[in-house]
């Protein structure tokens, strides 16, 4: 099977960042639109905020207000 790079992989799941995580196991409530969701990175009950469903990026008041794509919580 050939190597994917990553931008190809980013590409494609854009906009399923969210069934591939649940996939992966994160709760499908890690998702919902409200803020101040239990960060699945650091472990905090309500410091995780989802901003881009498409990128898959989100936010932790934890790390400090960084965040990343749907890779950071793979």
């Amino acid at each position: 099977m050939p190597r994917l790079d990553a931008e190809t992989v980013r590409y494609a799941a854009s906009g399923r960042w969210a069934s591939i995580l649940t996939a992966l196991g994160l709760s499908a409530d890690t998702f919902s639109s409200k803020r101040n969701r239990p960060c699945p990175c650091c472990g905090g009950t309500d410091r995780f905020q989802w901003i881009d469903k498409d990128a898959g990026r989100f936010v932790c008041r934890a790390l400090e207000g960084q965040g990343g794509d749907g890779f950071a919580l793979v």
